[in-house]
């Protein structure tokens, strides 16, 4: 059959229509394949989302772990100073505290007060006697 000459005879006709029944069974396999390739798609766009969420909650199990263990070294620590930090020193040191002397005579007398109100002034005499025999008092 050529195109300038229109022979429709039965065997061009049988040729016709088995080519388009090829030509139909190829479409209807190139259209499967699509269609399972898009679902794989699909599924892998899943996948992937699904691997991701897990990555996420790893990484905040571990963050979270890492701030428990945190926490724990700055309660063991929480009594150290800056300086202790910064050297390494583990164990906090007894530190004396230094106490100004420079109290006005109305504060020494309110404490003094409190202090003989709470224990009796028999007590409070007998410890500033004993302070003083020990050298602990010393004399403005």
């Amino acid at each position: 059959m050529t195109a300038e000459t229109l022979d429709f005879t039965r065997q061009n006709f049988n040729f016709i229509v088995a080519e388009n029944a090829l030509k139909a069974e190829q479409i209807f396999h190139f259209e499967q394949m699509k269609l399972a390739f898009e679902k794989a798609e699909i599924l892998w766009e899943q996948e992937r989302q699904e691997l991701k969420n897990k990555y996420d909650y790893l990484l905040e199990q571990i963050r979270l772990m890492k701030q428990r263990q945190f926490t724990k070294k700055t309660e063991q620590i929480s009594g150290l100073t800056q300086k202790d930090l910064i050297f390494d020193d583990v164990e906090p040191e007894e530190k004396e505290v230094e106490v100004e002397e420079n109290e006005s005579p109305a504060e020494m007398e309110v404490g003094l007060e409190a202090l003989k109100d709470k224990y009796g002034i028999d007590k409070l005499a007998d410890a500033v006697a004993r302070m003083s025999q020990n050298g602990q008092v010393a004399a403005k």
